[in-house]
């Protein structure tokens, strides 16, 4: 029984995570997310509209403030009708059904919003009462946090409300360029609502130029030597060139052309353009110093069968691959 007690009493108070295979940079990950429950659970014990409405608070102007900064950042609705001219018989294209599908949800995400806000403003105009859901939503404005109405018409997302209109913006500008223009050079997959269908449209358009079989053919993925968009001039002969992608737990080294250890107090690190290259299954021949990583959405992971993860990158590494499983590498396409 002694002997146990001070081998208990041995044991270091705090262990480094490196003893787990972890980097040193999950403590400082671990402590944001202390830090983030905290605010959320203070922001929660907020007292309601009805209390906190009056003229010794900012309640009002913050959140009438709030309203109209929004509501002048959105775009109009998106005519699908009048895409669907513009590309005419590409319309039956699977990535411009893609496409069509990706407005129909941004469509719907941009008209509630529109409709909340709207309600707002005619609130503090005394033309409508407060309900139920507009006190919600105006206590999100307040505390800088995503309304639970628009959170389901969005893809996932763990930012907060700036964050979250500013990601909002960015998508409707590549949305615009791809329906009255063309489609990008390099997509922001980021930005689209269903990024897995637009993967699968690469495939399938592949397979309809090679006249392969869609249930013996994947993609596979390539680091490029471009980490801006404008680098790239011309579109692949297949597949595509995707941006927006991070690393978590690791970096990548422009001149080795592999995975190397993060950077100090760095838990995401921007990953250059990636190449989406489709293949037949049995041409697949992956280099033996190549790893393969799931792709989420965003930081809360999740598994395979979950929507977070959206596919598998191929990345090159001189380590052997056991040591990254254990730092717990994976790629993430939003930061927090």
């Amino acid at each position: 029984m002694f002997i146990t007690i001070e081998v208990v009493n041995e044991l270091p108070l705090s262990i480094n995570p490196e003893v787990c295979g972890l980097n040193s940079n999950v403590l400082f990950e671990y402590h944001n997310n202390l830090v983030r429950l905290l605010w959320t659970d203070m922001i929660k014990l907020y007292p309601g509209v009805d209390i906190v409405y009056d003229e010794s608070t900012d309640w009002d102007k913050v959140v009438q403030n709030t309203t109209e900064d929004i509501l002048k950042s959105l775009p109009e609705l998106y005519n699908i009708n009048k895409v669907k001219m513009f590309y005419g018989d590409k319309c039956f294209a699977p990535n411009i059904i893609v496409l069509l599908y990706e407005l129909e949800k941004i469509n719907a995400l941009l008209d509630v919003i529109k409709n909340n806000l709207s309600q707002l403003s005619k609130v503090f105009l005394g033309k409508v009462e407060m309900n139920s859901m507009l006190e919600e939503v105006s206590m999100c404005l307040y505390a800088g946090r995503v309304p639970g109405c628009w959170s389901k018409l969005s893809p996932p997302s763990v930012k907060s409300l700036p964050g979250y209109i500013e990601h909002l913006t960015k998508r409707t500008l590549q949305y615009s360029n791809w329906s009255q223009i063309r489609e990008p050079l390099v997509m922001w997959l980021s930005g689209l609502h269903s990024p897995k269908s637009y993967l699968t449209s690469l495939i399938q358009l592949a397979c309809r130029k090679y006249g392969w079989s869609i249930e013996h053919s994947m993609f596979y993925t390539s680091v490029t030597q471009w980490t801006c968009e404008s680098e790239v001039q011309r579109e692949p002969d297949a597949g595509c060139y995707i941006t927006g992608l991070y690393l978590e737990g690791a970096r990548w080294d422009m001149d080795k052309q592999c995975l190397t250890e993060c950077t100090f107090q760095n838990t995401f690190e921007k990953l250059p353009i990636l190449a989406i290259i489709p293949i037949e299954t049995r041409l697949l021949k992956l280099p033996k110093n190549s790893i393969t990583i799931p792709v989420y959405v965003t930081s809360k992971r999740g598994n395979s069968m979950t929507d977070n993860c959206v596919f598998q990158a191929n990345l090159n590494t001189l380590l052997h691959k056991s040591f990254w499983i254990l730092r717990g590498v994976c790629v993430v396409m939003n930061t927090d």
